[in-house]
């Protein structure tokens, strides 16, 4: 599997230590267009393959959440642009904002390290991410509260790992007071942001 790599950059500062948190919970949050959909993408793509730090050999169920499709569907072409040919089923594409081939949004890792894992994408309301046990959830926008409370016990049991990345605005102040309250609490030190100032 190809390392991190976006049209030959190299990750940012913010991006890399996205990539090195040990925590069980990251919030990674800033300005526009600071790289946070591509850097989860590329959170995606390690959780895949079982590369994130502390993460044992695959194979991993990782879930890609996002509010929308279209928003996903920007998270969704950069992963597709890391992973290699071969990593999911010949008929799996990625078109027209999101991956193709098949009527559920549910795709087995057939190749490389990640093999015997499996690739769960779907918006907030999606039913494939009610469920399964999951390694690591990857949320593009911060989810809705009910469905955070339904996916982060789904992780307990593998000890596995839950990233958020969002620019935030002031509609949201009310809706994230789980998300800060977790973060801000001292005794959750398994829980931290990343800010990316713009």
């Amino acid at each position: 599997w190809v390392e991190f790599k976006r049209v030959g950059e190299a990750p940012t500062t913010a991006q890399a230590r996205l990539f090195a948190s040990t925590l069980r919970y990251t919030v990674f949050w800033g300005a526009n267009a600071v790289g946070k959909s591509v850097a989860l993408a590329e959170v995606t793509r390690r959780g895949l393959m079982g590369a994130l730090p502390g993460m044992s050999p695959g194979p991993h169920t990782v879930i890609l959440a996002g509010r929308t499709w279209v928003q996903l569907g920007s998270t969704l072409k950069y992963l597709w642009e890391t992973v290699p040919a071969g990593t999911f089923r010949d008929i799996v594409r990625y078109e027209a904002g999101g991956l193709k081939g098949q009527r559920l949004q549910v795709f087995d890792v057939v190749g490389g390290p990640g093999k015997g894992g499996e690739l769960r994408t779907g918006t907030f309301r999606a039913e494939n991410l009610a469920g399964p046990r999951a390694d690591v959830v990857v949320s593009d926008e911060p989810l809705p509260e009910a469905i955070h409370n339904e996916l982060w016990p789904r992780l307990l049991g593998r000890r596995g790992r839950m990233y958020v990345a969002f620019t935030p605005t002031l509609g949201m102040a009310e809706d994230l007071g789980y998300l800060w309250e977790l973060v801000d609490d001292p005794k959750r030190p398994w829980a931290g942001e990343i800010s990316v100032p713009l």
